[in-house]
């Protein structure tokens, strides 16, 4: 049906442009970043309200999977103090163009409420952190505080949504995190594991709501979520946070032709929810589409009575 829908609204638009100017047809519409009412088609314009220079104007792409594209930021971290586990250090991110310009907190869609995320995850995928980036004072620079829980090499991922594209940038860095109580190496590869269960409830997958159902790769399918309380109730209060009741985010556990930088983040569906006064569960369903094949760890984030909890899973993607 979705052909038959873009064709039709394709004719409506084409029906609707008699009305207008043809150079306003073709032209692309350009907004000011601060003050986006304010609208002209010459790029050269400059925003009535702020003076800044107008930049074309782009939807942001919320994305099931997007491929990795040429990254139109660059990225400097630099933790103070040095990270210990236990310790709460500084990430102190420097976002600059390919010119060394700054990159301004104006110059990013704020995604989820956010005009960037930090993705933590520890060793052997074994801790995952969900940071929101912060302004700081001087242009071009922003932050967030990391409290670590294990010792050995962490991995950031910055995402990033700049105005120019609209589309989600990810950025990656290495971090060493000191501290005596290290993960031990892993005696067994991971094995695929649908359920979770944490100190604060019961969590399960299912493919399309079908048990037994798999996963497969380039194809965009239905994965829902169903969510207990630790005495096995239906919770039914989940709390929304980020414009959502739940987030998921998920690596490859290897390495592949995406050196293992590929992230997927899912949503619900239903569209972002913006009232803080609703509640949603037990059942959640989230559209999944996995480039390649492989084995994912996958970490769901909800919250009740205002507690962040997060469940683990490996979910395994086939061809």
């Amino acid at each position: 049906a979705l052909p038959a829908a873009f064709a039709h609204l394709m004719k409506v638009l084409e029906q609707l442009s008699d009305g207008f100017d043809s150079e306003v047809v073709r032209g692309e519409v350009h907004h000011c970043p601060v003050h986006p009412d304010v609208l002209s088609t010459k790029q050269e314009g400059a925003c009535s309200e702020c003076q800044r220079g107008l930049v074309p104007r782009r939807i942001p792409y919320s994305f099931i999977h997007a491929r990795a594209e040429t990254p139109h930021l660059k990225l400097n971290l630099e933790p103070h103090p040095a990270p210990e586990v236990g310790e709460t250090t500084r990430l102190r991110i420097q976002l600059q163009y390919a010119d060394e310009s700054p990159v301004l907190e104006t110059d990013l869609w704020p995604m989820h409420t956010e005009i960037g995320q930090v993705l933590v995850t520890g060793p052997d995928l074994s801790d995952f952190r969900h940071l929101a980036l912060e302004a700081g004072e001087e242009p071009g620079h922003y932050g967030c505080d990391f409290r670590p829980r294990q010792a050995g090499k962490h991995r950031l991922h910055v995402v990033l949504t700049p105005y120019l594209t609209g589309l989600p940038e990810f950025h990656s860095s290495d971090l060493e995190v000191a501290g005596a109580n290290a993960s031990p190496e892993r005696k067994r590869p991971p094995v695929e594991s649908l359920s979770s269960l944490v100190e604060d409830g019961q969590f399960h997958l299912s493919v399309g709501g079908t048990k037994g159902r798999q996963l497969r790769s380039g194809e965009l399918q239905l994965l829902q979520l169903q969510v207990f309380d630790a005495e096995g109730q239906p919770v039914q209060m989940l709390e929304p946070f980020r414009n959502a009741f739940a987030h998921i985010t998920a690596f490859y556990t290897e390495n592949g032709p995406e050196t293992g930088e590929t992230v997927l983040q899912l949503h619900p569906t239903g569209g972002d929810i913006l009232q803080d006064v609703l509640r949603g569960g037990p059942s959640l369903a989230f559209k999944i589409y996995s480039p390649r094949a492989g084995l994912l760890r996958l970490f769901c984030e909800v919250q009740l009575n205002g507690k962040r909890i997060l469940a683990p899973f490996y979910v395994r993607i086939v061809e």
